[in-house]
């Protein structure tokens, strides 16, 4: 989910080029309950061959379960 989120938002700042993950780090805080998980990932920095990303995982009930952060290879079309 992290890695997926992370991808997605590196995607935002591309222009047509794709990404491939080259570093996934996770950090699972505590336990998700039953419910809804939400991710939500930023693009801390856009360089010309990488993307640097960092995510974050709320339970529903507003708790963070897990952080992460993510280093992405920038693809040419």
């Amino acid at each position: 989910m992290i890695d997926t989120g992370m991808g997605l938002a590196a995607v935002t700042v591309l222009d047509g080029d794709r990404c491939a993950s080259i570093e996934v780090h996770l950090r699972f805080l505590s336990p998700a309950t039953l419910g809804l998980v939400e991710a939500h990932s930023t693009v801390v920095r856009r360089g010309r061959r990488v993307v640097h990303v960092e995510s974050r995982v709320h339970d529903d009930a507003g708790t963070l379960v897990a952080t992460g952060t993510g280093t992405f290879a920038v693809v040419s079309a």
